[in-house]
């Protein structure tokens, strides 16, 4: 879980089978990789660390999600680009988009992911625009660095859709977190990416 309550959730924490008492538990049994390079299997390199979150790499929720080692409601995937349902959403529909290369803050993504990111993010608001979801707006937010409030240490980005008038039901959410009907949610999404983009 994540303190600002706004990042998709880890899976509960727990020791290996076997550990001796007091071992610390690991968020998730993941395999390493490399702290800047592709989210697969780089078997031959050791878990690395992030200090400024203090983090071991190889426990990178997004780079599992994107391995296919941990779930999502998946809406859009290519080469470089993942977006999924948050689990834990200010809005229905709230996605995000995170570079399947494994790059902390923006300082360690190179300038083309981050704007295939930034377009996709783009093409994700106006599909929930035209979605069954009808939303008249969207928020486009990356928290970048600590100081930001960026609590996973894998640069992301949120989508998040709006209403006229939601001001109160947007602050509920931001306070409750609940998702309703994801696979149903996620499947609307889709379906509205598949249509294209109006001409500007």
């Amino acid at each position: 879980m994540y303190s600002n309550g706004t990042e998709h959730d880890l899976p509960p924490a727990r020791a290996a089978p076997g550990s001796p008492p007091g071992a610390r538990a690991e968020p998730f049994p993941l395999r390493p990789h490399a702290a800047v390079g592709l989210c697969n299997e780089n078997r031959h390199l050791p878990p690395t660390s992030d200090s400024t979150y203090g983090v071991r790499v190889s426990s990178c929720i997004f780079c599992a999600i994107a391995r296919r080692e941990a779930p999502a409601e998946r809406v859009y995937e290519d080469d470089g680009l993942l977006a999924f349902l948050d689990v834990r959403p200010i809005t229905r529909g709230h996605t995000l988009v995170v570079p399947k290369i494994h790059a902390a803050e923006l300082g360690d993504l190179d300038a083309d992911t981050g704007a295939r990111m930034f377009r996709l993010g783009h093409r994700l608001a106006l599909a929930l625009r035209r979605s069954e979801l009808a939303a008249d707006g969207a928020n486009l937010m990356l928290n970048d660095g600590p100081a930001a409030f960026q609590t996973v240490a894998h640069v992301h980005l949120h989508v998040v859709p709006r209403r006229h008038g939601d001001r109160l039901r947007f602050a509920t959410g931001l306070l409750l977190r609940r998702s309703a009907e994801p696979a149903a949610t996620a499947a609307t999404i889709r379906a509205a990416l598949d249509e294209p983009d109006p001409a500007p």
